[in-house]
């Protein structure tokens, strides 16, 4: 079962009006619009009255009240004007006119009960299924809505329902939209190495769906101490390694605050009690907004992403959310262009890791900057050491050996060598075979690269591509991978396995109370909950908000079962506070076997998927196996039945 999750298409979907739906049954003005008579007051003051809840019963009470002092009204008017004021005459006039009152009434009731009470019934009903998320009350049937006013507000509510569907299904299709433009874009700045192509690759992600007027792109100096416009666009390129702002104190500006706090600030430069300054060239332009995004690598500040505005204009709680993932994704290229630019200045102002040996491994010389990048105390202690013994991998010495002797040249070889105090460095290494006067090899001589940051980089890009970057669990794309692996495997070794679908119940609840901070802690909370209980072959992902999936192999049913409820009991241990109450957590699971419920990837998620759904119109807290006859079995707290 999808579960809709709020999301950001920016510009068409925030700006839709949103609707509220009042259920009838809640509505504190329903019948309150009789005259508040002195009458009808001490009326309402009979405990039978007081008793009569429903709108039919107060119908019937009034007209049977009106009927009963009317009748007899009529009865003594009419006696009073033919002169037969008596009380024969009396008597015998009220016989007929009750029958006649009976008779009219009869008709008006009928009309009631089909034209406004029955089609109030039905609407009442609907509301309650539709706020219990039974989508069965979207709509209701056109035989009991009326062609009055009331069938018009009916009607009305239907579309507004369907038009919020809509919304939401345009909401997580934009959800999506956004993770892949993430995605794409750590992809893309795999290879960027300069600010300019960083700037190139990013700036378009954010203006696409944030429409600013301008962008810049700040970084930290060397110094720690300013901030320094590297890339820009919307702004002239002289202001480009000129404009620098300091970072402290921290309020001295938005993007310093920003930086400081490691969360986004939105200046609004309208407001004239703000206590953050703003540059000069910022004020002369006409900014009049600016939504500063500080970027953060691991646990260091590299710098900050400004999104300038010439006019105000809100900016959602989703739409930060976008940009903040966006911004640590560039982070992690600004950080690997930082050092790029470091290692480009090292290079420049002290010579690289230079070494010379024998083809036995023998040191012969080496200069200082290989002795700082190898961590030993002294130039002699390194030249003490075999190079054979600085790989980590004895098969990459073989290899090196091999290109030396084929290609008497070797180029931006990567390998890992192990330093002086243990720890492993990544080096690009470049060398040549000096020969003596026969062509026998006497020595090599050659350059090292420390290359350990990029290699960090490109291990942080594929984790991302592969992980979700909140709970470290599998994104959905590797899950479908993983899960197709196992469908093979299953196939191959004529042995079942699982995939447990998984949707927390009342996690919503917890984010619109909470905030969006406190839901993804309780997220990660229950990521490792949930692995604390699976074993190290079986795999998980989030596929979704708050959705997950487990993969089983090999398993049959019952330890499936078995998993499945161990799970959910580890995410009821989970309490949270909501409105001074604490409130435990719980889980719907739907379970699907391959190859048994299906052989490709859509069929087996289409099968969870499905279960899945029964364990939510069942109440939830549960686990329920797909049947391929439409009938699935569930579990409650450990106790099996049928479906």
């Amino acid at each position: 079962m999808k579960k809709r999750v709020g999301g950001s298409r920016l510009g068409e979907i925030y700006s839709t009006p949103s609707f509220e739906l009042r259920s009838p049954a809640c509505s504190s003005s329903a019948g309150r619009s009789i005259p508040n008579n002195l009458w009808l007051g001490r009326l309402k003051d009979i405990p039978f009255v007081s008793r009569a809840r429903s709108l039919r019963g107060k119908l019937l009470f009034y007209g049977a009240i009106v009927t009963l002092l009317a009748t007899p009204a009529i009865a003594l008017l009419e006696s009073y004007l033919f002169g037969a004021l008596t009380w024969q005459a009396f008597l015998t006039k009220l016989p007929p006119l009750l029958l006649l009152d009976a008779i009219l009434i009869a008709p008006l009731w009928i009309f009631l009960h089909r034209s406004i009470l029955r089609p109030l019934e039905w609407l009442i009903a609907a509301n309650r299924l539709v706020a219990g998320g039974d989508p069965s009350g979207r709509c209701l049937p056109e035989e009991v809505i009326p062609d009055h006013e009331l069938g018009e507000a009916i009607r009305w509510r239907d579309a507004m329902l369907s038009r919020l569907e809509e919304l939401q299904a345009q909401v997580e299709a934009a959800r999506r939209e956004e993770e892949e433009a993430a995605t794409h874009l750590a992809h893309s700045l795999l290879s960027a190495v300069t600010f300019e192509e960083i700037g190139a690759l990013a700036f378009p992600v954010l203006r696409e769906r944030l429409a600013p007027d301008g962008l810049s792109l700040l970084v930290v100096d060397p110094s720690e101490s300013i901030l320094e416009l590297v890339a820009a666009e919307g702004w002239s390129k002289e202001y480009i390694g000129r404009l620098q702002l300091p970072l402290s104190p921290h309020d001295s500006s938005g993007p310093a605050r920003a930086l400081h706090k490691r969360t986004p600030v939105v200046e609004d430069h309208t407001t004239p009690s703000s206590p953050l300054a703003v540059p000069e060239p910022v004020r002369s332009a006409g900014v009049q907004m600016c939504v500063n995004l500080p970027m953060v690598s691991g646990e260091r500040c590299t710098g900050v992403i400004v999104l300038d505005y010439l006019a105000p204009r809100p900016i959602g709680e989703e739409e930060l959310r976008f940009a903040s993932l966006v911004s640590g994704v560039v982070a992690v290229a600004v950080e690997r262009a930082l050092e790029h630019r470091r290692n480009r200045l090292l290079f420049e102002r002290v010579p690289v890791g230079l070494y010379r040996s024998t083809p036995e491994g023998k040191l012969l010389d080496v200069n200082d900057a290989m002795v700082r990048l190898l961590g030993y105390p002294d130039r002699e202690s390194l030249i003490q050491t075999n190079a054979v013994q600085l790989y980590v991998n004895p098969e990459d010495r073989r290899r090196w050996r091999q290109l030396m002797d084929r290609e008497g040249v070797v180029a931006d070889f990567e390998v890992q060598w192990r330093r002086y105090d243990g720890g492993i460095v990544w080096v690009q290494e470049t060398a040549r075979t000096i020969r003596d006067a026969s062509g026998r090899p006497v020595y090599y001589e050659g350059s090292v690269e420390d290359i350990t940051p990029r290699k960090r980089f490109e291990a942080e890009i594929t984790y991302l591509a592969s992980h979700d970057p909140l709970t470290g669990a599998f994104n959905r794309r590797r899950f479908q991978e993983e899960l197709q692996h196992r469908i093979a495997q299953a196939r191959r070794a004529g042995k079942g396995g699982a995939l447990l679908f998984l949707d927390l119940d009342n996690f919503k609840e917890v984010n619109d109370r909470l905030g969006h901070r406190a839901g993804d802690d309780l997220l990660r909370a229950v990521v490792q909950s949930i692995q604390r209980n699976l074993r190290e072959t079986d795999v998980l992902g989030r596929l979704g908000g708050d959705e997950f999936g487990i993969l089983l192999f090999p398993i049959d049913t019952r330890q499936a079962l078995s998993v499945a409820e161990r799970v959910l009991q580890t995410i009821r241990e989970h309490e949270v506070l909501l409105a001074g109450r604490l409130v435990r957590l719980s889980c719907s699971c739907g379970i699907s076997l391959f190859p048994d419920h299906g052989t490709t990837v859509d069929e087996v998620l289409s099968a969870a998927d499905s279960s899945l759904y029964m364990a939510k119109e069942r109440g939830g807290d549960r686990v329920v196996i797909y049947a391929p006859d439409e009938t699935c079995t569930w579990r409650r707290k450990g106790v099996e039945t049928g479906w």
